[in-house]
């Protein structure tokens, strides 16, 4: 198992699940850019100093558009899905 797959299936989506629901006003898009910076130069340099993440032919700065956009994937299904919850529950009652 890769060293890095706790923060890949944990810590990530509860770090976007986080910021989604925390100050739910402010916009997806300032949050993603946070989200972006922080994980790919603070935990992604932070985890290879421990020894957790060896990258090869890699830069932390590859990694910011990709965190930014996985989390703007998660904010528009998070959104979609709270609708789709709704619009359920009004065709399921007769």
């Amino acid at each position: 198992m890769p060293a890095n797959f706790p923060w890949n299936f944990s810590l990530v989506p509860v770090t976007v699940m986080f910021l989604h629901q925390y100050k739910s006003g402010i916009h997806p898009l300032f949050k993603a850019l946070l989200f972006g910076g922080f994980s790919a130069f603070v935990a992604e340099p932070v985890s290879q100093m421990a020894d957790l993440y060896h990258p090869v032919h890699w830069k932390h700065t590859y990694s910011f558009p990709i965190y930014v956009g996985l989390y703007l994937l998660a904010s528009s299904i998070a959104k979609k899905g709270i609708d789709c919850g709704k619009s359920f529950q009004e065709d399921s009652n007769p």
